[in-house]
C-alpha cells in the first residue's frame, strides 16, 4: 500500500494479509469490546490466512477455513459480555464473553497470530467488525517479528507478557499455552535490551491507564507535546487543562 494513497481508500482488513514466508498459522488470539460474527468469519479470518476472497456461496471456501481453523493449536476470541451478539458459525472458533467485576469492560483490541516463522501482535481502535476494518477511520499498530526482522521483538515481548496478566482472569489453558509459545518464539530474535523509549501499556481495571504511562515518563523531563486521537474526552478534561 502506497504511503501517499488517499485515506479514505486505506482499508486497515489489508494489513492484516500474512507474508508466504512466515508458513502456516499455528494460532491466534484476539480481544474485542464489540464482534460480529459474519465479519469475524467472511472477512477478517480469510485475510489473516491470507485466503483468496471469501465466497459465501461456495462449500469450497467454507471447508478450506474450517480446514485452516482446524489445524490451529489455539483459536480464541476474548469479547466483552455485555456486547456479545452470538458467536460465529464455526465450532473450531472458541469465544468466550468477558464479564468483568467491579463494573469494568474488556475494552481492549488487541490480536495475536503465531506463525511457523513470525510472530504477529495487532493492536489498536477497531472492533472485530466491518466497521472498525473497513469503515471507520481508526488506528492500529501491526508489529510483526520473524528471523529476518528482529526490530519489534522486544515490543512484542512486553505486550505479550502484560496480556498475560491483564487478561489472566478470561485465559483459556490453549490460550495461555500460545502466549507463551509466541514469547519463547521471540526470545532468540531480541537484540540486547528493549528500547527504553518505547512501552507496551496495560490496565486491568485495578491499574488506570494514564497512571502507568505518568509513571514510564523520564524524571525531569519536560513535556513539550503530547497528541491524542480518540472519540472520547474524560469527564475530567477540565481539570487537566488547567494543569497544562
Amino acid at each position: 500500500m502506497k504511503d501517499n494513497q488517499d485515506i479514505s481508500s486505506r482499508k486497515l482488513i489489508d494489513r492484516l494479509v500474512p507474508d508466504p514466508h512466515w508458513g502456516a498459522m499455528q494460532g491466534m488470539l484476539a480481544t474485542t469490546f464489540d464482534l460480529r460474527p459474519e465479519f469475524l468469519e467472511t472477512d477478517f479470518l480469510p485475510s489473516v490466512f491470507g485466503l483468496c476472497a471469501w465466497d459465501d456461496q461456495s462449500w469450497a471456501t467454507r471447508i478450506t477455513l474450517e480446514k485452516r481453523l482446524f489445524e490451529l493449536d489455539a483459536a480464541v476470541i476474548l469479547a466483552e459480555a455485555r456486547r456479545y451478539r452470538g458467536r460465529p458459525r464455526s465450532l473450531r472458533l472458541d469465544v468466550r464473553p468477558a464479564v468483568s467485576p467491579r463494573g469494568s469492560v474488556l475494552h481492549a483490541k488487541v490480536t495475536l497470530l503465531l506463525f511457523e516463522r513470525a510472530v504477529r501482535l495487532i493492536v489498536g481502535s477497531a472492533n472485530l467488525t466491518k466497521q472498525g476494518y473497513r469503515e471507520n477511520r481508526e488506528v492500529i499498530a501491526v508489529l510483526t517479528a520473524t528471523q529476518k526482522s528482529k526490530k519489534e521483538a522486544a515490543l512484542i515481548t512486553q505486550g505479550l507478557t502484560g496480556m498475560e496478566s491483564a487478561l489472566s482472569s478470561w485465559l483459556t489453558p490453549e490460550a495461555r499455552k500460545l502466549i507463551r509459545r509466541s514469547i519463547a518464539t521471540v526470545q532468540p530474535w531480541l537484540n540486547g535490551n528493549p528500547d527504553s523509549d518505547t512501552a507496551f501499556i496495560w490496565s486491568n481495571g485495578q491499574t488506570r491507564l494514564w497512571h502507568e504511562f505518568v509513571g514510564r515518563w523520564p524524571v525531569g523531563e519536560t513535556v513539550k507535546r503530547i497528541s491524542i486521537i480518540s472519540p472520547f474526552w474524560s469527564q475530567d478534561a477540565s481539570l487537566d487543562r488547567k494543569s497544562t
